[in-house]
């Protein structure tokens, strides 16, 4: 029944109720700046570690494809060695088959030379020779 007392405490109870509200409300304000403040953070942080990230996988593919590249060239090389080691091998075969032919070529073309060699001095023998015909046809044309 005391309206004053009542109006009284209605104000003295929305002041409190209004600086409890406040101090909450300040609370929440707090925990939401320190909350954006954290993400801001964290949003930067993750950002610089996605560039770390992006470095560091970059440099990963340029080593990927320099080994690739070192393991290709090492790859051409041994090829080109296989390679120019059976033509060098085929070559030293093929050296000795000539050497070969060539020796019996030169043992037949020496046979064939003994052997014109042979029917010349048979002829030389059988035949008379140049200065023996010379001088009986010019005996014979002088008489």
């Amino acid at each position: 029944g005391d309206l004053k007392s009542a109006f009284y405490d209605y104000l003295e109870h929305t002041k409190i109720k209004d600086s409890i509200f406040n101090d909450e409300k300040k609370e929440e304000i707090t925990k939401f700046e320190m909350n954006f403040e954290f993400e801001k953070k964290e949003a930067k942080l993750k950002a610089e570690q996605d560039k770390i990230d992006a470095v560091n996988l970059a440099y990963k593919k340029k080593q990927f494809l320099f080994l690739l590249l070192a393991i290709s060239i090492a790859i051409a090389i041994f090829i080109i060695a296989v390679v120019i080691f059976r033509s060098l091998r085929r070559t030293r075969k093929q050296n000795v088959i000539i050497e070969k032919q060539k020796e019996l070529v030169e043992i037949k073309q020496q046979e064939v030379l003994d052997s014109i060699h042979y029917a010349k001095r048979i002829q030389q023998a059988i035949m008379p020779s140049y200065k023996y015909i010379y001088k009986n046809i010019n005996r014979l044309n002088n008489k």
